[in-house]
């Protein structure tokens, strides 16, 4: 349940970095703005929650075996994770995507990643706290 509201607050938070950017570019926003890019980030967050940022901080926590230093997940998921969604971008800037629209995007994946990776966090050290109290250690 922790990892779905992670998730939700990782789309509201690259959906608010969508909306400051237009805000400080001088851009007005309206409601079909809210409606056209809170769609094409829940789907963009959805897709790299899945396939990139579940499986690599899993990944890492096995590794870590924990969640310590927790400082490390929120950054390998705004940063390392979101490697192959930055050069998809730049790839896209220009041709496809206004390269205003794609220095956006790379802003609300990175939210996205750093959220979600502070989530991660918190929902993980829940669960370890719970079987904690759940079973005790034997002398």
């Amino acid at each position: 349940m922790k990892l779905a509201l992670s998730a939700l607050v990782s789309w509201l938070a690259s959906l608010a970095s969508i909306m400051a950017s237009f805000v400080a570019g001088g851009e007005p926003f309206s409601r079909a703005d809210l409606l056209g890019f809170g769609t094409m980030s829940l789907a963009l967050t959805i897709l790299m929650i899945a396939l990139l940022y579940l499986p690599g901080l899993f990944l890492l926590k096995r590794r870590l075996a924990g969640v310590e230093p927790a400082v490390i997940f929120p950054l390998v998921a705004g940063v390392a994770l979101n490697v192959p969604a930055f050069l998809l971008l730049a790839y896209l800037s220009d041709r496809t995507l206004v390269s205003e629209e794609a220095r956006t995007f790379a802003l609300a994946v990175l939210f996205a990643g750093v959220t979600f990776g502070l989530g991660f966090v918190w929902s993980q050290r829940a669960r370890v706290s719970q079987r904690a109290r759940v079973s005790p250690a034997r002398p």
